[in-house]
């Protein structure tokens, strides 16, 4: 089996091309021929809603199955509303269709839920156990957790490292924000370089304020990348000291954030999300974003 989510513009330091990066995902489907025949029925995974579906399509002689939000599609997923820290929606298939409610929120986490699905119902698991299945998913850590120690204000943490990726988990946040959207995030080092405006860009345009800080910047120099970032904030008419504050030390970052956070705000920390380190130089320090979180806002507020 093979399956396709979305194309973005992410990766493209490795790939070089937009181009480039759909061969190599068009490669996953390429393969379901070239591979042996196990008897359990190739099928091809295609996501109806994304443009380069039809690209991917024509990859493969497997058998294709949809899914789709937009779109028609073999597995369909309507009448999406959106729960406290979730989504609910009727989930179609085979001529059936039963409510499911996932604890895990935004639409693309409706598409992932509807890839799963369409996998599982694809090798012929029934449509309640798939609704089982999804309703008793806790989540993937690091992907939009929320760390709660009884702040008046929400924190989550997210591995958005890309610019769209941040501005959708920025405006996802932004519907469920009474106050203000603080973000704390920064750029991997020694990788496309362009990524870093986008990010401030992002970051400008969709929170109230920002604060800079290390991803992994290898050898770089941890100041050049946050001045590089910096550069996408002023774009978006931001200006640092009232807009955004530039603080390499992750630890102390985070600490800022949490810090000038009151109830009603929401605090992001994107970037780390499961990750276990910073690189900084040749320095490699353990870093756990949601252990961290924890402990400071403990110190807040015990």
């Amino acid at each position: 089996m093979a399956v396709v989510t979305n194309v973005t513009a992410d990766h493209l330091d490795f790939h070089g091309s937009r181009e480039e990066y759909l061969a190599a995902k068009g490669r996953l489907f390429a393969m379901l021929d070239e591979a042996a025949d196990k008897g359990a029925g190739k099928v091809a995974v295609l996501n109806a809603d994304e443009p380069a579906v039809a690209h991917f399509a024509g990859l493969t002689r497997a058998r294709i199955v949809t899914y789709g939000v937009q779109k028609a599609a073999d597995v369909q997923a309507a009448d999406i509303a959106p729960t406290e820290w979730g989504s609910r929606f009727r989930l179609r298939a085979e001529g059936s269709e039963l409510e499911v409610v996932v604890g895990f929120p935004g639409l693309f986490n409706v598409h992932n839920s509807l890839a799963a699905a369409t996998v599982a119902l694809s090798q012929g698991i029934s449509l309640a156990a798939v609704r089982d299945a999804l309703e008793s998913f806790p989540g993937v850590p690091g992907r939009l957790e929320r760390i709660d120690e009884g702040q008046p204000f929400t924190v989550v943490v997210d591995f958005a490292h890309a610019p769209e990726a941040l501005r959708r988990v920025l405006a996802f946040l932004r519907e469920r924000c009474r106050g203000r959207l603080i973000v704390v995030f920064g750029c991997i080092g020694e990788r496309e370089r362009p990524r870093r405006l986008g990010m401030g860009l992002a970051a400008g345009e969709q929170a109230d304020f920002a604060v800079l800080t290390n991803d992994n910047p290898f050898q770089e120099d941890p100041q050049a990348i946050l001045a590089e970032i910096a550069q996408g904030l002023e774009k978006a008419g931001r200006h640092e000291g009232h807009h955004f504050i530039c603080i390499p030390d992750r630890r102390e970052a985070v600490a800022h954030a949490l810090a000038m956070a009151v109830e009603g705000d929401v605090v992001l920390l994107a970037g780390k999300g499961h990750e276990q380190s910073i690189t900084v130089g040749d320095t490699v320090i353990p870093w756990d974003e949601c252990r961290v979180a924890r402990e400071l806002l403990r110190e807040l507020f015990s």
